[in-house]
């Protein structure tokens, strides 16, 4: 009967330990990265539209609106725009 030693069996054990470890660390930069982007793409927009609001309250209409999007920012964003021509034709 053949048996593997003790050392060599844990020593096995700390490389896959190892492995798994630089994996889960380059699976998670990963993800850091790809949330982060998502999230400047997300706030970039928002940001601007609360600028541009700011502006609108001041009065400053004709300042355009640039933001191309089909989803619920573009359609925030052509909200801003109709309300934003609204206001120039009641003054």
């Amino acid at each position: 009967m053949y048996e593997i030693p003790l050392r060599e069996k844990y020593g096995e054990l700390e490389n896959f330990r190892k492995i798994q470890l630089t994996f889960v660390s380059v699976v998670t930069l990963i993800v850091l990265a790809f949330l982060s982007l998502l999230l400047m793409n997300v706030t970039a927009p928002i940001i601007k539209l609360a600028e541009i609001a700011r502006r609108i309250a001041d009065g400053e209409l004709e300042h355009t609106i640039d933001i191309r999007s089909t989803n619920e920012i573009g359609v925030l964003a052509q909200s801003f725009i109709v309300m934003q021509s609204s206001i120039k034709k009641k003054i």
